[in-house]
């Protein structure tokens, strides 16, 4: 199989080709001589401008050099920052235990929820800010609905802390006090990287990356003698919150200014749809996507949470070396399609598609036929179960490769209405299968099977949806 970047330039090189020979041919007929005898000369030739938008048009959404080059950068920067997270996993294994990395597991699952209503998905306007200045004020408007999320945060885990304690299974207090700081982290991290989307800083985002990557796995590391998984939580946290400071503090001149939201009521009004629908449609999407592991752990335990936890990491290393680089890229380089109006989507949809294809096989084949005990072998006798969580996931996990990243597509069109509809049936879907599952007396790797299978089917439901859309969408430029 030939590499992803080779099968880009690929067909950049065809696709400009054939532009390039429609371009000669208008030139050709431009340079043909006077009929008239007493004209030696030749026409001066006419510049045609839709010949150069169609040939820009084609360089930005297929093969140029700057696709490529931030493709290759956050590509590069995500497989070294995955590669420590792995390779830290060989001794926090031994150093924690798997009810802990249970109840860490989730905890960070309702994390990952919470940050997805804590920013509004303002974040998502961001790239398609026409100028420097609206990107900076809707960033300072996401950061500001980020702490008013975070303080009701701590009021709820204040006043309804205890009360999940008590009705869950699993030993939530007082790790549940991380939650707040976590969120916090989380969709700080969000607006950091629609930044630098926006911007095309590629290789500065491959390297925020990996310093979060580290950052977090040396604070697991160093943390390991505090109690239960306070270790883990603190050190994804501190992590987290050190690297998003860091750019905060590089963009002080910018974010920082006196009247920070001077002008968001216009921006708010032009974003309106993001609030409204997806910012609900995203909290039900990251729910239906952590459904499975909630579950897991309110029917079996936290043991039993703790190695599905352990395996969706583990499955989703190739989602987050390649998926997480084109989503940046292609969200940034189709958003600025969008702004400059340069036609559908359709074309840069489909050959996203491929790209991803032809790394999601490979990548369940290894899943499958992985055996369990390589995994109890590099992992330790405890985590023997992670091998069966991972060939019960594979198939989501190939799945969400392909449709998670072209997902965004909805959110650069501001399809709100079917976004929240296909995140509703995944939310539903999930949860149906999972509960048939568990009464029918079906096992914790059968169970986590069936709803992953579901979630499968929801991707490619969404695949689809996405197709319609960048088919039918005209890009026009947002004023």
């Amino acid at each position: 199989m030939p590499p992803v970047k080779h099968v880009i330039g690929t067909f950049a090189r065809t696709e400009l080709g054939e532009c390039q020979s429609s371009w000669q041919q208008r030139q050709a007929r431009f340079l043909r001589p006077a009929r008239s005898r007493t004209v030696s000369a030749l026409r001066r030739p006419t510049v045609d401008m839709a010949d150069y938008r169609r040939m820009a048009a084609l360089r930005a959404r297929l093969g140029s050099p700057r696709v490529l080059a931030g493709l290759a950068s956050i590509s590069g920067g995500t497989i070294a920052s995955q590669a420590v997270v792995v390779a830290s996993m060989l001794l926090l294994t031994r150093l924690y235990s798997p009810e802990s990395f249970g109840i860490y597991s989730y905890i960070l699952a309702l994390a990952g929820v919470a940050a997805t209503i804590a920013t509004g998905r303002l974040e998502a306007a961001i790239p398609l800010a026409v100028t420097r200045d609206r990107a900076h004020l809707i960033c300072r408007v996401a950061v500001a609905a980020v702490s008013v999320f975070t303080f009701i945060c701590a009021l709820l885990v204040a006043f309804v802390g205890s009360a999940l304690d008590a009705h869950s299974d699993l030993p939530l207090l007082p790790w549940l006090w991380f939650l707040p700081p976590l969120t916090t982290a989380i969709a700080l991290w969000g607006v950091v990287t629609q930044m630098l989307a926006r911007d095309r800083r590629y290789r500065s985002l491959a390297g925020r990356s990996v310093a979060n990557g580290m950052s977090t796995s040396v604070g697991k590391l160093v943390l390991a003698w505090l109690p239960g998984p306070s270790g883990l939580l603190a050190g994804e946290t501190a992590g987290r919150l050190a690297v998003v400071s860091g750019f905060l503090w590089t963009r002080r001149g910018a974010l920082f200014v006196r009247h920070p939201l001077l002008g968001a009521k216009t921006e708010l009004r032009r974003f309106w749809r993001l609030p409204a629908f997806f910012a609900p449609a995203a909290a039900m999407n990251a729910f239906g996507l952590q459904l499975p592991l909630l579950l897991t752990a309110s029917l079996f335990g936290a043991e039993a949470a703790g190695a599905l936890g352990l395996a969706s990491l583990f499955t989703s290393v190739p989602a987050a070396v390649l998926g997480t680089a084109v989503t940046q890229v292609f969200m940034g380089e189709v958003a600025s399609r969008h702004r400059q109006g340069t036609g559908t989507l359709r074309r840069t949809y489909l050959h996203a598609s491929f790209r991803l294809l032809i790394v999601s096989l490979p990548a369940a084949a290894v899943m499958l036929l992985l055996p369990p005990s390589f995994y109890g072998l590099v992992l330790g006798p405890a985590w023997l179960p992670v091998g069966e969580y991972v060939r019960a996931i594979s198939l989501a996990a190939a799945a969400g490769l392909i449709a998670g990243p072209l997902s965004q597509v909805l959110f650069i069109t501001q399809s709100g209405l079917a976004t929240l509809l296909l995140d509703g049936f995944r939310v539903v879907s999930v949860l149906l299968c999972g509960w048939i599952a568990s009464m029918s007396g079906a096992s914790s790797v059968e169970t986590v099977f069936v709803m992953y299978l579901a979630l499968a089917t929801t991707y490619g439901l969404t695949w689809l949806v996405g197709l319609r859309v960048a088919g039918a969408h005209q890009g026009s430029e947002t004023k």
